[in-house]
Order: structure tokens, then sequence, then C-alpha cells
């Protein structure tokens, strides 16, 4: 059996930003139709219309991205939300427990992959991912989603709280606390 191969482009602060990211996802899918894609972010109160995963999903078919090989995290409003309700959904998709290689490509820009990177080195840590599960973050000259300043304080923030939130959502029934 072949080991995951996937492609996570999570939604953004702007359209813009929303549709740099899907353009990095589909050069990364057109060096391998196989791959699975993932557009991580909220629906609109359940609602698909209007929202931005449905603005990538457009782009993405309009690329000629296989409807097959779309799938949506649809509940998450930030990046710890996306990293944890991503890693629920590769399980139900196909992540591989049994020796074999999980490779999950992110599609953003680096500061904000390195935190995707950070947030699932802690999962694979903490027995919610398999050990042998990989990311890159592939961002083609991404402009930054924001400020250096800013960034680098949502890092700290991530590095402060989301093992507490792991922790909650893996004990008290899947809510974060923070």
């Amino acid at each position: 059996m072949k080991e995951l191969e996937a492609i996570v482009i999570p939604t953004g602060p702007s359209y813009e930003i929303d549709q740099q990211r899907a353009e990095v996802g589909i050069r990364n899918y057109n060096e391998d139709p196989s791959r699975l894609v993932f557009i991580s972010g909220a629906f609109n109160n359940g609602e698909f219309w209007g929202t931005q995963p449905l603005a990538i999903y457009k782009k993405l078919r309009k690329e000629k991205v296989s409807r097959e090989n779309i799938f949506f995290e649809s509940q998450s409003h930030n990046t710890q939300e996306n990293v944890l309700f991503l890693s629920e959904k590769l399980k139900e998709i196909g992540i591989k427990e049994d020796g074999e290689i999980n490779n999950i490509i992110i599609a953003t820009d680096r500061t904000h992959g390195l935190r995707f990177q950070m947030m699932f080195n802690f999962l694979k840590d903490f027995g919610m991912l398999p050990y042998l599960f990989n990311s890159e973050i592939s961002s083609h000259n991404l402009k930054p989603s924001y400020s250096p300043s800013k960034a680098a304080l949502a890092y700290m923030k991530d590095l402060a709280t989301f093992p507490i939130n792991v922790i909650s959502y893996k004990y008290n029934n899947k809510k974060l606390l923070l």
C-alpha cells in the first residue's frame, strides 16, 4: 500500500492569500496528481456557499485538480484548530500507522508553515500522529500573511497554548480551552 501523500491548503486572512496558497497547492498537485488535497477552514455556519474554502475549491477545479482528490476540514477558525482537526481528518482518510511514511505538504508562507510543523511535531510526540509523519512547507515565494512581529507573536502564543489545547481536545470531548 502506498504511503499517504497529501497537500494541505489552509484558508488565510484574505481572498488574495487564499488564492496564492491555492496556486502553490496546484503546483504541488501537478507534480503528483495522485496526491490528496485538503482545504482547511471553516464553512459559515455549516454553509459551503460564499466561503473561503469554496473559493479555493473553485480555483483547484479550474486548474483540473481531480474532484475525487479534494477533501475538506470545515471546522477550524485558526491555525491550532487547522492542525488538530486536520490530524483527525487525515486519520479518517488514510494516514498510515504501519511503518509507512506519511508526507504532508503545507501550502502556505514560511512563517505560517513553521507554526504548522511545530504543532504537527507536538502531535507526533503526544501520540496523536504516527512517528513516520513528515511535513514540509511549500511556499514558492509567497508573501508572508503577517508582519514579522505578528508572526513571531503567533508562534509564541501557539508554543505556549497548543499543548494545553491538545490535552483538552484529547481528553475533554474534543473542545479547545483557549
